[in-house]
């Protein structure tokens, strides 16, 4: 039965390969040579791209599935756990309060603050193991200046983690583009944040500089886990009664 399902696998895949190469004059480095820092012919570039050995456009299109399975995630993990902890955390001065609207605008600021939390978090431990314990980057993260030389010849060995790391970062991104709150007072300053993010993200990418992209956002994600456990704590103080103190935690 598995032996009958092969081939058309491989024609599906195949299939999907061969749109996206269609579509690849589109984007290959040389619609964006003027970002590259190479000198030589841009023709190789392109050529690189189509036989895998330089990072394309194409490799970021999976993010979009990221974002949507953020969306699940953040919808159950919000339903099953971070709505029950901040009823439970803030105590008499959620569970009395009858307007509802009133009542959700209170708890979601815990829960998006819990959400972020969490994926920075995960992604800090995705990014110390790509930057630290990856066999293909201990070469190099010891020594800031390998962060610059030899772009061409370590954009072709640019491995499967350091991929997914950005690839994952991009959904999130548009995941947090996607639900970031009109309602919100700064909600201009959160979309701006975002599309600047999401530019920098996929710049770095497509432009084969992903060693020092994935060194600044580890750094960013690790400051922002601060950030995220201050604002919860801040919000259990500000919305909970006397019988609750935020250093039971």
């Amino acid at each position: 039965m598995a032996s009958d399902l092969n081939p058309d696998t491989a024609l599906g895949r195949d299939s999907i390969i061969k749109v996206i190469m269609e579509a690849l004059p589109l984007l290959l480095p040389s619609n964006y040579a003027w970002l590259l820092p190479y000198t030589g012919d841009v023709q190789k570039l392109d050529d690189l791209v189509k036989a895998g050995r330089f990072p394309g456009v194409h490799e970021l299109y999976v993010a979009l599935a990221y974002a949507l399975m953020f969306n699940v995630l953040r919808r159950v993990l919000t339903r099953i756990l971070f709505r029950p902890l901040a009823e439970f955390s803030m105590g008499d001065a959620i569970i009395t309060i009858k307007n509802e609207k009133v009542k959700d605008k209170k708890i979601i600021k815990f829960v998006e603050a819990a959400w972020r939390l969490c994926f920075y978090a995960a992604f800090c431990g995705l990014g110390f193991f790509v930057l630290f314990l990856n066999p293909t980057t201990v070469d190099w993260i010891s020594d800031t200046k390998n962060h610059w030389t030899q772009w061409l010849a370590y954009s072709a060995n640019i491995d499967y983690y350091t991929k997914l790391y950005y690839q994952l970062q991009i959904g999130v991104y548009l995941h947090q583009l996607w639900w970031t709150e009109i309602n919100r007072k700064d909600y201009k300053e959160m979309i701006i944040h975002h599309i600047a993010t999401l530019l920098l993200l996929s710049l770095s990418y497509v432009t084969s500089f992903t060693r020092i992209g994935t060194t600044i956002i580890l750094v960013h994600d690790l400051a922002d886990i601060f950030l995220e456990t201050a604002k919860i704590f801040v919000y259990l103080k500000k919305y909970s009664t006397g019988t609750y103190s935020p250093t039971h935690y």
